[in-house]
């Protein structure tokens, strides 16, 4: 009897409150309930990966797991030299800084298929040396809303020819949800543009080598649509090819 292959595992990491919005006296750490819905609907098996102090753990946990994402959180800093923020930010907790990047590096160390979603979509730029326009509408008063409290306005991504992300979605443009008020400002090295808003803000990016490492800025888990499902099928596809 043929062997069968071993279901892949995703690893999700987790936001961190540290008592700014749910109970100020206690710490707790969350996610919402659609990353996992939309892994197992393709075909993974989700698995929240916890905050742990001993950052040293999270190798024993990569260890165990076949792809990772990395979801939404709060705001982090722009990483322009000398530019101080002139409107009030939510500031991602540090601890969570810490969380993401022992994951990153050993994701990265391993070569394993990375899904970054909005924060972890700018993370991962910040990580390889880009910038970030800490508010949209203060830094590009131009541009479209891209945060209007309504996970049900969309706006159109247009796909740069040639990337993987168009590969896998097939057209040369989708209609995206969109609530964030910070965006990719320059591309972090070995990283390339993916697809951008009509206004010009990024909207997508993606390795220039050949893993599988995509950050998007809408959330497509929250999108009931054919795009989550391409987009989701696509990456656990890659993570299968990691199951040994």
């Amino acid at each position: 009897m043929a062997e069968q292959t071993r279901t892949p595992v995703i690893g999700i990491s987790t936001c961190i409150d540290v008592g700014l919005r749910i109970n100020p006296e206690r710490t707790y750490q969350y996610i919402e309930v659609s990353y996992a819905e939309a892994v197992a609907e393709a075909g993974a098996i989700p698995t929240i990966i916890p905050y742990v102090r001993d950052t040293s753990l999270y190798t024993k946990i990569l260890d165990k797991i076949d792809g990772l994402i990395i979801t939404g959180g709060e705001d982090l800093p722009s990483n322009v030299p000398g530019e101080e923020p002139e409107v009030p930010l939510l500031m991602t907790p540090e601890c969570r800084i810490t969380q993401d990047r022992a994951l990153l590096e050993g994701m990265l160390a391993r070569k394993m298929p990375y899904l970054g979603i909005c924060y972890g979509m700018q993370f991962l730029n910040l990580h390889f040396g880009g910038t970030l326009y800490y508010d949209i509408p203060h830094q590009l008063p131009a541009s479209a809303n891209h945060r209007p409290g309504d996970m049900a306005h969309r706006h159109t991504v247009k796909l740069q020819d040639g990337t993987r992300l168009k590969r896998i979605l097939g057209v040369s443009e989708i209609s995206a949800n969109t609530s964030h008020h910070q965006a990719v400002r320059d591309v972090g090295k070995g990283l390339r543009l993916a697809g951008a808003c009509e206004d010009g803000v990024i909207e997508a990016i993606e390795t220039t080598g050949d893993n599988f490492m995509i950050g998007m800025q809408w959330h497509p888990e929250k999108m009931e649509d054919d795009n989550r499902r391409k987009i989701f099928s696509a990456f656990v596809e890659a993570c299968r090819r990691q199951v040994t």
